[in-house]
């Protein structure tokens, strides 16, 4: 993993980087597939929509979608469908009061590790917009486009 790097570039404003993060795109200084990790809901969306008004579709993965939502959002993304995903591991909102705790809607209460669902080696990068990035789970190491052995 020696061929791994990691930049870090300080922007003031969240509109700053979006603005950084359409120009490297625009760009294409940065080129291939990625995941786009924000730290909440409401700026994981923001980022979304700002990327789809200037021309970049993008989708959006979270724990508030419903699994199988979720599920397709990443079926497209293996297959090519999106070049972007905005996704937060944010925490999913508990249970409403008057739901029995017998029965819970799975992907509820829990944290929703998103990057453990990708195929290894789908994405060229990850950029994280906040200041925690996402840690890579055990087992998940960047795929062998992230480690640069892989052809695109």
């Amino acid at each position: 993993m020696s061929q791994l790097s990691q930049f870090v570039v300080r922007c003031g404003t969240e509109e700053d980087k979006f603005l950084l993060l359409y120009a490297l795109l625009k760009l294409r200084l940065l080129r291939g597939r990625a995941l786009l990790f924000v730290a909440t809901l409401a700026r994981g969306y923001r980022l979304k929509l700002f990327l789809d008004q200037f021309g970049i579709p993008a989708c959006a993965l979270n724990a508030q979608l419903p699994a199988r939502s979720r599920c397709h959002v990443i079926a497209q993304f293996n297959r090519g469908i999106y070049d972007y995903i905005v996704a937060t591991d944010e925490e999913a909102p508990a249970l409403p009061a008057g739901h029995p705790p017998g029965k819970r809607r799975r992907g509820t209460g829990q944290r929703c590790h998103v990057i453990a669902q990708f195929n290894r080696g789908i994405y060229d990068y990850i950029v994280a917009t906040d200041e925690e990035a996402p840690a890579l789970p055990a087992g998940h190491p960047p795929g062998k486009r992230g480690r640069g052995t892989g052809q695109r």
